[in-house]
């Protein structure tokens, strides 16, 4: 059996490798076509790059379809976040239906099938000694030599106010990592559950307003409560099913939701007993296929006593392979109740990856997602 102190050695090189988001401001009071100008700028380089990626996702043939299509999705989308995207839209001179596909690729291709695009993650619930809720979390992603150098911390204000916080991707204007100050964290993981079809209809049910990265970022807008985020992450309809890992303020709050589309499968809360949680993308109830990630998790949280649970432990058990893994574009912690935690500890994994072409197959799928939700949507 390995030990903590071997997985230490392992992820402290990884760590060392690592660098810092940069870190931006987003002035909701300011118009949305406007809020994301800077991000956009600076992150120009990398628009060939993009665009050699989305060609992988949307085959030429069907280029000019898709983007169409993807564009006239814009009058279901929350009307904020569309008036966004047109922002980012206007000053990468891309198409909108372009962006759209970026921003809502996750809501059409997460289901139960052979992993159009592979999607990991995981994420980790932990109360200290004191009662204080640490969330750590990985996102894994294909495209990770894209998403890698366009990672960005942003902190969205009002006025003067801080509201809430993420780490996001540039031209992505969702949040799949977040916290609000003084209230809740929350991460996403992917699961597979279902068919097509069903999120076919759930996006018709929902008349495409729920993406469920715009849902996260919602629940982190309006909503100041552990209690009450749970509530709406739990319950709100959604296109695709997925994982919400919530971390609240007291002690044990904290809750991992495996969701279906209409609502809650189950959800599980840290207790006395469980003082962490630990989730990546296959349901606690049946995990014969899982891939190492949670029990090398598991395995390393129950090393520890609760008086050496901190940021950097839960860091360090996030860099441990196979939790880390070739497929990790960040890596970081987050506690309500200690924001500055999120800024101080999330990294961009730099690793050498050869570049992979297994999102190849996706383009006829999308195309035939795109025109099935357009068709029943506009009707």
């Amino acid at each position: 059996m390995f030990t903590f102190g071997f997985f230490l050695l392992v992820a402290s090189a990884c760590i060392d490798a690592d660098v810092t988001p940069a870190r931006y401001r987003i002035q909701l009071d300011s118009p949305p076509s406007a809020r994301w100008n800077q991000v956009v700028d600076d992150h120009l380089q990398y628009l060939p790059q993009l665009l050699e990626e989305v060609a992988q996702l949307v085959p030429s043939s069907d280029q000019s379809e898709v983007y169409k299509l993807a564009e006239n999705l814009r009058n279901f989308l929350p009307e904020e976040y569309a008036n966004e995207l047109e922002g980012i839209a206007n000053r990468t001179g891309l198409p909108m239906g372009e962006i759209v596909i970026l921003n809502v690729i996750y809501d059409l291709t997460s289901y139960n099938t052979s992993r159009i695009l592979f999607q990991g993650c995981t994420g980790i619930l932990a109360c200290d000694e004191n009662g204080r809720i640490l969330h750590g979390r990985n996102l894994d992603y294909m495209m990770q030599n894209l998403l890698r150098n366009i990672t960005i911390l942003v902190d969205f204000y009002r006025g003067e106010k801080l509201v809430y916080s993420g780490t996001t991707f540039a031209f992505y204007t969702g949040l799949l990592t977040g916290q609000r100050p003084g209230g809740f964290t929350v991460s996403l993981n992917q699961r597979y559950s279902g068919s097509f079809t069903e999120n076919l209809l759930a996006a018709v049910v929902t008349k495409f307003q729920n993406p469920v990265s715009f849902l996260i970022r919602r629940t982190l807008d309006e909503e100041s409560s552990f209690a009450r985020a749970v509530d709406r992450l739990s319950s709100t309809h959604i296109i695709a099913p997925c994982y919400m890992i919530v971390g609240g303020m007291t002690e044990y709050e904290g809750a991992i939701i495996s969701r279906d589309r209409w609502s809650a499968a189950d959800v599980q809360t840290l207790n006395e007993t469980n003082w962490f949680l630990v989730q990546t993308n296959f349901d606690h109830w049946n995990e014969e296929n899982d891939d190492g990630r949670k029990p090398t998790a598991v395995e390393l949280l129950s090393e520890l006593d609760r008086s050496d649970l901190n940021a950097t432990s839960i860091f360090e058990i996030l860099s441990a392979p196979p939790v880390r893994n070739d497929l990790t574009i960040f890596s970081g912690v987050m506690s309500a109740a200690a924001p500055a935690v999120l800024f101080d500890t999330t990294m961009i994994a730099i690793v050498e990856i050869p570049t992979t072409n297994e999102v190849t197959t996706a383009g006829s799928s999308i195309l035939f997602s795109f025109a099935c939700v357009f068709y029943v949507i506009w009707r």
